[in-house]
């Protein structure tokens, strides 16, 4: 099974140097805490009735619907993302790097448990705040995290896309046994 490529550039390069310990420190005091602003997408429903709908049509298959992956245009400049149509038509995130699983319910069940995979944002409360060039919220601005991503697609479920190699290597262990996710 193959990993979830990525293709953004390393957060690191050879010319970086190590972030002062007593930057850090500076850095991630006095902050005020931001209110989540999950809000629901537009049209929560109809996205909602579609997975059911394509559940319907593949019963008992694991389903894994990516959304893509933001290119490099130069050096650390990326084109304007757009997600996969797929998996906007099935979700109305408009994140990179998800990754939607439609995993089989279990025996007698029917449909699917739909969980989405995608990057969780530490906020404030991590040095890669301000050290990450390509994600961090410093230079980037705020972006949604698992919660908030959860709330925006009314998916069953929202993990880190770390977890996405031994989720499907589990579900797909449980799809043999026909115990579903």
């Amino acid at each position: 099974m193959s990993t979830f490529k990525n293709s953004r550039p390393e957060t690191k390069q050879a010319h970086d140097t190590a972030t002062p310990p007593n930057l850090v420190q500076f850095m991630l005091r006095h902050w005020r805490t931001r209110p989540t602003r999950a809000n629901p997408a537009r049209h929560l429903a109809n996205h909602k009735a579609r997975r059911a709908a394509l559940s319907a049509l593949f019963p008992r298959e694991l389903l894994v619907i990516p959304t893509g992956e933001r290119k490099v245009r130069a050096n650390d400049q990326f084109y304007p993302f757009r997600a996969g149509s797929d998996f906007f038509y099935l979700t109305g995130c408009h994140e990179p790097e998800c990754v939607l699983v439609l995993c089989p319910n279990a025996k007698g069940g029917k449909g699917h448990k739909s969980v989405l995979f995608g990057e969780p944002n530490p906020g404030k409360t991590d040095s890669s705040f301000f050290t990450d060039r390509v994600n961090g919220e410093l230079w980037e601005g705020p972006r949604p995290g698992l919660p908030e991503l959860q709330v925006l697609t009314g998916v069953d479920e929202c993990l880190p896309l770390t977890d996405l190699e031994s989720y499907l290597t589990t579900a797909k262990s449980k799809a043999t046994k026909d115990t579903g996710c």
